[in-house]
């Protein structure tokens, strides 16, 4: 029994607290007396997986709010270990005192959860709703203003459904990662599209489509710029060529910057520091180069490659861009120094 207390005994937290945090939010400190132990555990919880991960929804199991989550290899977290009824009380709460709003998931979905804004005038939204505005009504392909409801007729002689042209814009839920292929029903595979272009499209969507698709969800919490727009041209679909419009996008994923300035800098970092693959996954590195671009600014990136590229100790230590941002202002610091020498002599 000793033995099982003792490996259930908290670690204690990292010597280095700027490299293993998550920001938490200061308006809290004026209403933690407002809820419960349970009531602070799930929202904790879900602003980690919102916030947490510069996301602006999750889609969470009631299971994985207790359980926790694992991937293949494994656990991400274990969840916060308390009764499932417990849990859907404390949302219920959470929700009409105005900190979360729940995404009513539709027939083979999950709920999926979003931190309360000032902007969100509601404190529940239905998942088709969700999707309709996060791309503004307008299908990410065509360009279509889409119906977010219709009516679909039904033939009495055939028995087939027929479509006039206003129904063949209804809104559908697309997976951006086919279910065939591997793509789960998580908020962040979904994306509303018109049912001609989801007809369409079916299972055959490419890499460079799937960044376009994203590129049109608030999924990321980063400020929109003005005047935004983005162009998908020359898709190939069941080898046809399939040319969308030019519809407005809120530039609220990390690729701000323009996805060839991440590319190039990924590029750069390689052959600068003779690596060819990257530690961590693509999206991680992607996320890093991109928060990098925001820190040091384009110039900047590329300044801290070289001189830690130049430097024996550096040369070995930099092993991804998550490695680059948190090591940058240190690397940089050498540029300083020589410098300042300079001035001396």
């Amino acid at each position: 029994m000793e033995q099982k207390k003792e490996q259930l005994k908290f670690p204690g937290f990292p010597e280095k607290p700027v490299e293993n945090y998550w920001q938490y939010p200061k308006v809290m400190n004026g209403y933690w007396h407002q809820l419960s132990g349970t009531e602070q555990k799930v929202l904790d919880y879900i602003l980690r997986h919102t916030w947490g991960y510069q996301k602006n929804a999750d889609t969470i199991s009631l299971n994985q709010f207790q359980k926790g989550i694992r991937n293949k290899e494994e656990w991400i977290d274990r969840g916060i270990g308390i009764s499932i009824p417990s849990i859907i009380s404390a949302l219920t709460k959470l929700k009409k005192k105005g900190f979360i709003v729940i995404i009513k998931a539709t027939s083979g979905y999950t709920n999926s959860y979003k931190i309360r804004t000032e902007n969100d005038t509601n404190s529940e939204i239905l998942l088709t709703e969700f999707l309709f505005n996060e791309v503004k009504g307008k299908c990410p392909f065509c360009g279509v203003k889409m119906l977010l409801s219709g009516i679909v007729y039904q033939n009495e002689k055939t028995g087939e459904r027929e479509y006039t042209d206003k129904d063949k814009n209804l809104m559908t839920i697309h997976h951006i990662t086919p279910k065939s292929k591997g793509g789960s029903i998580n908020i962040k595979n979904l994306i509303a599209c018109c049912r001609v272009c989801n007809s369409k499209i079916g299972n055959n969507i490419t890499e460079d489509t799937k960044e376009f698709l994203v590129s049109h969800t608030k999924r990321f919490l980063v400020s929109p710029t003005k005047d935004s727009l983005h162009t998908i041209n020359n898709v190939t679909i069941n080898n046809r060529q399939y040319t969308s419009k030019e519809v407005e996008k809120p530039s609220v994923s990390p690729s701000s910057y323009g996805n060839k300035d991440i590319n190039d800098l990924i590029i750069f970092l390689k052959e600068e520091f003779g690596i060819s693959i990257l530690d961590g996954s693509e999206k991680e590195n992607r996320r890093y180069c991109w928060l990098a671009l925001k820190k040091f600014k384009g110039s900047g990136v590329k300044a801290i490659i070289q001189i830690g590229a130049r430097d024996k100790f550096w040369k070995t230590k930099i092993t991804s861009f998550k490695t680059l941002y948190y090591n940058g202002v240190k690397i940089a610091s050498i540029l300083k120094e020589k410098q300042e020498r300079v001035v001396k002599i």
